[in-house]
C-alpha cells in the first residue's frame, strides 16, 4: 500500500487521504511511505485511546498529537500532504480551529513571560508535575523550565538566568535526566482538546463520560481538508459500520448505568452514518491490480540459491530488481549478495530514483517495507528482508560493543550456523535458522 500510495504524483500541494482499516497498519504504512515521499509531508492522526463512552479521558499524548496533525492540515503549506488514518480516528470529531491555531513559542535568548506560559499550559491541557516524564506535562522549577509536548518524542528543559531570559533549550531523557540535543526554540501546542480538562481528569474515580467536545464549534477531519483525493483500504466499509455499532451500544450502556448528568449524544462526538457518506462520496479504493507477492525465500529448502535464481530469471527477464531494508539491514544483504555472487546493487538516494534504473538493474534503496512485491506492467521486484530473512533483522544498539562482533545470517543451505566469532547459537541474538 505504502509503495502503491509513492506512485502519487500531483501538480499542487493537494492531500492525499488513505484510510486504512486499523490504527495500526495507518502507523505501518505511514512509516513505510514517509522514507519514499521525501518531497512531501507524511501524517498520521490518531484516534483516542480510550473506548466510547469510557469513564478514562484520552490521555494528553494522543489528543496532542491529534492537535498537531490538526494544525498542520490548518495551515496551507507549500508541500503535498500524505494523511493517512483509520476509521477509528476519522469518525471523531475535532475541536474548534481556534483552538487548534493555540501556539506559544519560545527562543533561546528571549525573555521568558512565566505567567503567560502557565496560562497557556493550563488552559491548554497541560498537567503540572513536580517531575515531567509523561506526554503534556510541565514543571515551574525556579531556574528551570521541564515541558513534555505531547506530540514531541522527548521532553524539553528550558534554563533561565536570573531575569529570566533563556539561556538554552535542550531535550532531556526524563529517566536518566541526561541532557539531549540543544535546540533554539521550541513551540508549544495544546495537550487536550477541550478546555475544561483539569488534572482531576487522570483519576478514574473523578472521570465523567471521556470526551467533551463543545458541539457547537467542533469540526471534522473533512473541514481541514481542501478537494483531497481520499482513497481507501480493502474493509473499510466494514469497519465504519462496527464502529457505529460500538458507539451505539457503548451510549446505551452508559445511559442505562450513569449516575447524575446525561453523557453526551453520540453525534456530538462522532461523525453520523449521514455525514461518513457525504465525506467520502468522491473516495475510491487504492487499486494494486497487477502487483503480485515475491517468494518467500526463507521457506525454500536452499534460500541462498533460490534468492540467486529468482534475481538471475527476472533480470533476464528485463526487470528491474529494488532491494530494501534499513541501513543495518543493507549491511547484511550486501554480505549476502557478496556471498552467491550477485552483481553490487547500484545504491539509490531515494524511493523516487527507482524510475532512473535502467532493464536489468539491481538497486538498493531505503525503505521500511515488510512485504515485497513484484509489479509486472512497470517491470519492478522489490524485495525485501522478510522476504530474503523470513522477518525483519533487530537493530543493534549503538550504546552498546559487542565483544563477540555482529552476528552473520547465513543463507547457503537452510541449515543452522554459528556467528563466525564463535558465539554459541542462541546466545544473545535469539535463536534464528539462519544464525
Amino acid at each position: 500500500m505504502a509503495a502503491g500510495l509513492a506512485e502519487l504524483t500531483t501538480k499542487r500541494p493537494q492531500t492525499v487521504v488513505f484510510i486504512a482499516t486499523s490504527e495500526r497498519r495507518a502507523d505501518e504504512i505511514a512509516t513505510a511511505l514517509s522514507p519514499m515521499v521525501t518531497d512531501a509531508e507524511v501524517l498520521v492522526l490518531p484516534p483516542w485511546d480510550c473506548l466510547p463512552y469510557d469513564r478514562a479521558a484520552p490521555s494528553r499524548e494522543s489528543m496532542g498529537r491529534r492537535m498537531a496533525v490538526l494544525a498542520v492540515l490548518n495551515e496551507a503549506g507549500t508541500r503535498p500532504v500524505f494523511l493517512v488514518a483509520s476509521p477509528d480516528a476519522i469518525v471523531q470529531r475535532t475541536p474548534s480551529r481556534e483552538r487548534i491555531k493555540a501556539r506559544f513559542s519560545v527562543a533561546a535568548g528571549e525573555a521568558l513571560d512565566r505567567e503567560a506560559l502557565e496560562s497557556f499550559l493550563t488552559d491548554t491541557g497541560y498537567a503540572a508535575d513536580e517531575r515531567v516524564d509523561e506526554p503534556g506535562e510541565y514543571a515551574l522549577l525556579g531556574a528551570v523550565v521541564d515541558v513534555s509536548p505531547p506530540a514531541s518524542a522527548t521532553p524539553y528543559r528550558i534554563a533561565l538566568d536570573e531575569a529570566d531570559r533563556i539561556i538554552e533549550i535542550h531535550a532531556f531523557d526524563p529517566v536518566s535526566q541526561r541532557r539531549g540535543a540543544e535546540i533554539e526554540t521550541i513551540c508549544l501546542t495544546p495537550a487536550a482538546e477541550w478546555s475544561d480538562r483539569s488534572p482531576e481528569d487522570d483519576d478514574a474515580d473523578d472521570q465523567g463520560t471521556g470526551p467533551s467536545i463543545d458541539a457547537e464549534t467542533s469540526t471534522t477531519l473533512f473541514d481541514f481538508l481542501v478537494k483531497p483525493m481520499i482513497l481507501t483500504d480493502v474493509g473499510v466499509e466494514d469497519r465504519f459500520e462496527r464502529i457505529r455499532a460500538h458507539v451505539a451500544e457503548a451510549y446505551d450502556t452508559r445511559l442505562r448505568f450513569s449516575e447524575g448528568a446525561r453523557p453526551p449524544k453520540p453525534d456530538s462526538l462522532y461523525l453520523t452514518e449521514k455525514d461518513v457518506g457525504q465525506a467520502l462520496k468522491g473516495a475510491k479504493p487504492l487499486s494494486v491490480e497487477g502487483w503480485a507477492a515475491t517468494p518467500a525465500f526463507a521457506l525454500e529448502k536452499s534460500p541462498g540459491r533460490a534468492l540467486k535464481q529468482f534475481i538471475a530469471e527476472r533480470r533476464e527477464a528485463g526487470d528491474r530488481i529494488v532491494l530494501t531494508g534499513l541501513p543495518h539491514e543493507h549491511r547484511i544483504i550486501l554480505r549476502l549478495l557478496r556471498r552467491h555472487g550477485i552483481d553490487a546493487p547500484v545504491v539509490l538516494e531515494s524511493w523516487r530514483a527507482i524510475g532512473t534504473l535502467q532493464h536489468g538493474q539491481i538497486a538498493l534503496v531505503t525503505a521500511d517495507l515488510d512485504t515485497g512485491f513484484r509489479q509486472s506492467a512497470a517491470g519492478l521486484v522489490v524485495l525485501t528482508p522478510s522476504d530474503i530473512f523470513g522477518g525483519r533483522i533487530a537493530r543493534g544498539s549503538g550504546d552498546t560493543i559487542d565483544a563477540f562482533g555482529e552476528t552473520e545470517l547465513r543463507l547457503d543451505d537452510g541449515h543452522p550456523r554459528r556467528p563466525r566469532y564463535g558465539r554459541p547459537e542462541g546466545v544473545g541474538a535469539g535463536r534464528s535458522r539462519w544464525c
